[in-house]
């Protein structure tokens, strides 16, 4: 008797579904919103919107605040998990033009090991990156108020990296 070894595809080859993984994406960004105002409203002290309520109503509630915050825009998660699950799926994800942090993060740590050899030294930075252009510290409040004007209605990303 002889035994076929070779290896099942469980998964079809096939590319990824754009639709359903911006569906997943956004269903996942809500739960994650439902779930933080869950735990904000458990950390804070008593419940004035619903006093003395069955916790049913409250749940209907905070599934609606949820719904509301990822409609439109959303929070801004729902790009970078469907980033992930093309990724994750054998898509091809396009290339961000995005602004590096580790470099710095790198620079900043060596920086300080040189002067501390004997320590173990981790060195953080992040930059924030408006379409792929790095926005640097504005240093006055002209150019704090000329960067948020450019950020309006824009999707910015932080990006931290440790080193």
């Amino acid at each position: 008797m002889r035994i076929d070894a070779r290896p099942i595809a469980l998964q079809p080859d096939s590319r990824p579904d754009a639709v359903r993984i911006d569906k997943t994406a956004r269903d996942m960004e809500g739960l994650f919103a439902q779930m933080m105002i869950k735990q904000m409203r458990e950390t804070a002290l008593g419940d004035s919107l619903f006093p003395g309520a069955a916790g049913q109503f409250r749940e209907l509630y905070d599934e609606q605040i949820a719904t509301a915050l990822t409609q439109g825009q959303g929070l801004g998660l729902r790009e970078m998990i469907a980033r992930q699950l093309t990724r994750d799926a054998g898509g091809e994800v396009p290339a961000a033009k995005a602004v590096e942090a580790l470099p710095l993060a790198l620079a900043k740590a060596r920086a300080v090991a040189a002067r501390h050899p004997e320590a173990v030294v981790i060195g953080s930075d992040q930059v924030a990156d408006l379409a792929g252009q790095a926005l640097g510290k504005p240093g006055e409040h002209a150019r704090a108020v000329q960067q948020l004007r450019q950020m309006r209605g824009q999707t910015v990303v932080f990006q931290t990296a440790l080193a």
